[in-house]
């Protein structure tokens, strides 16, 4: 490949081919094969629309990967480090920081589905006791009940 823009999903199958053919675990073939996408879409005036990842992974013969490290980590924070990141935010003048930290504590989701609500979408939820989260990670609406510490939050 010597231009981004011209790649396509032909060029995508044969490298994924190539790299089973070295011994390459299908895991690191998918994220090789996703980072050239993710880069194809950030090309202006790219020649080619590329397939989804699950058509290619296929046409290259790979099987389901799941991410069985991450199955039995809790990866949530605990009281303690939500408290210390709150007091190292507002000592280096970052109080809003530690406020969407506890925030997020209190309620259980990303930060993400947090800071993307709008004020209206807040009062909402305060008024009805339930938070209505449009920015998730799986793409799907979910509710959340708010309790009195996250609303107090």
């Amino acid at each position: 490949m010597q231009k981004l823009a011209n790649l396509q999903d032909k060029h995508l199958i044969a490298y994924g081919k190539y790299l089973k053919s070295k011994g390459c675990t299908d895991k690191y073939i998918k994220n090789e094969i996703s980072a050239l996408q993710y880069l194809h879409t950030y090309i202006p005036n790219a020649r080619y629309e590329l397939s989804n990842s699950k058509e290619i992974n296929v046409k290259i013969g790979l099987a389901s990967t799941p991410n069985n490290k991450a199955k039995n980590l809790d990866q949530s924070w605990t009281r303690d480090e939500v408290v210390h990141f709150c007091q190292h935010a507002r000592e280096h003048g970052h109080p809003r920081y530690a406020q969407m930290a506890q925030i997020t504590y209190h309620v259980g989701t990303r930060l993400e589905e947090i800071v993307t609500l709008r004020r209206n979408e807040v009062e909402n939820g305060l008024r009805r006791g339930v938070l209505r989260l449009t920015s998730t990670k799986g793409g799907r609406p979910r509710k959340v009940p708010l309790s009195e510490a996250a609303r107090r939050s």
